[in-house]
């Protein structure tokens, strides 16, 4: 109570707090020696002179005297209330973290909801316009010179990368939604099979791919295959300019969680431009050189992150790129 020992020596509640107070503890000190009971109070507020509102844990032990009967009463108080205004602040924050969390969660489902229900809403005129172009070529050919043929030719191409970017979108969308289901997963396995099907049905050489004994995962194995393709077929098409495309696939393990890197020796990218990698629709290269819709890290990165993991990448711009992932030793309850 902000008192030293020798300050304490010979004084009575009435010299340290209101006289309305110091009543109502003098009375209850008398009710517990009369009841000869020990006494836990886990939160007694006081209010002293000196400091103003304090929160104190007291326990009181009636002593007997000589007779027997108890006589006296030992009082003995631990200041708590530094504890309990921090007790105070942990609950405040947790309890405005759950409406964030709350906040956040409605957030992601409308736009979930949003980005489903306009990819869809955008199939039907893109089909339109697709399917009079495709007329106009097969119908009016001859009628068409060569520049109208090649705009038509333009039309085809952009409404199929629209296409894509729609299917992309519709894929990166229900990835919120789809139910996960947990498996113990060979990813040395999970790797070669991936590859073979990327470079099975392309008619271009096929980059050098040497793939270390990498630890066993568990986790959603259709989702971690395509974590594995959307990482393979970028080290494939980056890679696909250098002489000699070559593709390494490492992997250890700790005591907190299972690390993979894909390495290729391609164009590689500028680590200026980190902060785009794995945003929607971002592309540090361009699609004239490199096709593709810029959604394929973000979904690598939002499957690793349902799986608790996490996602980085080193590079050099012309000296190739690693991408690691990395998931927990032991899968969360989902």
């Amino acid at each position: 109570m902000g008192s030293t020992t020798q300050e304490l020596i010979g004084k009575s509640d009435y010299d340290f707090f209101s006289k309305a107070q110091a009543d109502f503890f003098t009375r209850k000190d008398r009710e517990n020696l009369a009841g000869g009971m020990l006494v836990n109070i886990p939160e007694e507020p006081i209010n002293p002179k000196r400091q103003g509102l304090r929160i104190l844990h007291t326990r009181k032990i009636p002593i007997p005297g000589a007779d027997g009967k108890a006589r006296y009463l030992l009082g003995m108080s631990q200041d708590i209330t530094e504890r309990k205004q921090a007790e105070g602040k942990i609950a405040q924050l947790n309890a405005e973290l759950r409406v964030r969390a709350a906040q956040l969660e409605t957030i992601n489902k409308e736009l979930e909801s949003f980005s489903y229900t306009v990819s869809h809403d955008l199939r039907a005129p893109l089909r339109a316009i697709a399917g009079y172009a495709r007329m106009l070529q097969e119908d009016y050919h001859d009628k068409l010179d060569n520049e109208a043929r090649r705009f038509l030719s333009v039309i085809g191409e952009n409404t199929r990368r629209m296409g894509k970017l729609i299917d992309d979108l519709l894929a990166f969308a229900r990835l919120g939604r789809q139910s996960m289901t947990h498996t113990d997963v060979d990813m040395s396995a999970l790797v070669r099979e991936v590859f073979a099907d990327l470079t099975e049905l392309t008619e271009q050489s096929c980059p050098e791919l040497m793939v270390e004994a990498l630890p066993a995962a568990r986790g959603d194995r259709q989702l971690l295959r395509q974590v594995w393709a959307n990482l393979l077929s970028n080290a494939v098409k980056y890679s696909s300019n250098t002489p000699c495309p070559r593709i390494e696939i490492t992997g250890f393990s700790n005591s907190a969680e299972h690390v993979y890197c894909v390495k290729d020796n391609g164009v590689g990218f500028d680590m200026k431009h980190y902060d785009k990698l794995f945003g929607v629709f971002e592309r540090l290269h361009d699609a004239k050189e490199f096709s593709g819709t810029g959604v394929g890290l973000a979904i690598v990165q939002r499957i690793v992150e349902r799986h608790a993991g996490r996602v980085w990448a080193q590079a050099k711009l012309d000296e190739g790129a690693m991408f690691y992932f990395s998931l927990p030793t032991e899968q969360p309850a989902q």
